[in-house]
């Protein structure tokens, strides 16, 4: 799938940079010319994405991302406004109107989460087996999760991808390394630590599941895996994304705080 994205900047290295690192995801990268109407290129290129820096937002520009939500025809844009560390709440005013900030360091995961956003692209579940599965992986390709299967726990630990999948299925037994110990571990990777982790166990024996509690695991997945029940479990609490459509909310207020507040609620809906 090509992305379409363009570029504002008014510092040509890191929009370079940043360029590289979208084009090796998968983007086609494109840069707004100097002295070139940002709105005219948007609407002669039909980007889907629109990356501008904070410094951009200045002078002429300042009125930038409400003019684009102004354009019925610029209604679906993705905008983000990149910057070179966190902004503070009186910065984030003139943001107003984008659907994502990115601060520095611009890195493969970000690009990768923000891309799932801008174009619904379906969750990443990691199933970790070393079992015949068949039907439990189909049902979950076939709800239209995006599914990676590795025999181990710690094959997923050793994992150098940049992409941190978006919740993980470890079952219990596995060869080595069990799913509790994978669990464990998890915890004090850097990269899964804040992945949600469900344990998938064949089997009724009470001391197994109270081991699989005691770790706290996300969720407990008991066989038949792939029942109704189960299934609709993880589609509760991984919601897909809306197909076809991107939601859009317009928030009127006059205090920043809970225009802030109210766009992190509609964030958690991706």
């Amino acid at each position: 799938m090509s992305k379409r994205v363009l570029l504002a900047s008014t510092i040509g290295a890191v929009a370079k940079s940043l360029g590289d690192v979208c084009r090796a995801n998968d983007a086609t990268v494109s840069f707004l010319d100097q002295g070139r109407e940002p709105l005219k290129e948007l609407l002669e290129g039909e980007h889907e994405v629109f990356l501008v820096e904070y410094n951009f937002l200045e002078g002429e520009h300042k009125d930038l991302i409400a003019r684009i939500r102004s354009n019925d025809k610029l209604q679906d844009l993705f905008v983000v406004v990149y910057a070179s560390g966190d902004l503070s709440k009186e910065q984030l005013v003139r943001t107003n109107g984008s659907n994502s900030i990115l601060p520095a360091p611009f890195t493969d995961s970000k690009i990768i989460a923000l891309f799932k956003r801008a174009f619904c692209l379906p969750k990443q579940c990691l199933f970790l087996s070393d079992s015949n599965n068949e039907a439990f992986s189909l049902a979950i390709v076939n709800m239209g999760y995006d599914l990676r299967r590795l025999s181990g726990g710690e094959a997923a630990l050793e994992d150098d991808s940049p992409e941190a999948p978006d919740f993980i299925i470890a079952e219990y037994d596995l060869p080595g390394m069990s799913g509790v110990e994978f669990l464990e571990h998890a915890r004090e990777s850097e990269k899964l630590k804040r992945v949600p982790v469900l344990i998938a166990y064949n089997g009724r024996d009470v001391d197994a599941i109270e081991t699989i509690l005691k770790v706290d695991a996300d969720e407990v997945i008991l066989s038949p895996f792939s029942s109704a029940r189960n299934l609709k479990r993880i589609q509760d609490r991984f919601p897909l994304p809306p197909r076809g459509r991107r939601l859009r909310a317009l928030v009127v207020d006059d205090s920043p705080t809970i225009r802030e507040l109210i766009a992190s609620m509609f964030k958690e809906l991706d």
